[in-house]
């Protein structure tokens, strides 16, 4: 499943609100789901609602993969930040 914007999402506070409880019963409850990936885009940096789903996840012992978006973008300098 591909949650687009589930961190961030142009639409209003409720409607995101309302995805929320849908999308962490999925996370939970989902017999077929073995891995869910996470997505965080090295420009922005890790996000508190990344957070909040690692730790649902860990919660839920579901197997976590971690991966660096766009690190491509990120002057050498500041890879150490």
């Amino acid at each position: 499943v591909d949650l687009p914007g589930y961190g961030y999402a142009v639409a209003p506070r409720e409607t995101r609100e309302s995805w929320a409880g849908l999308v962490n019963q999925y996370l939970e409850e989902a017999r077929q789901l073995e891995r869910v990936v996470s997505l965080v885009d090295a420009g922005v940096g890790v996000k508190e609602s990344d957070e909040q789903l690692w730790e649902l996840l860990l919660t839920a012992k579901r197997p976590l993969m971690v991966v660096l978006t766009k690190i491509d973008k990120i002057p050498p300098q500041n890879l150490n930040r």
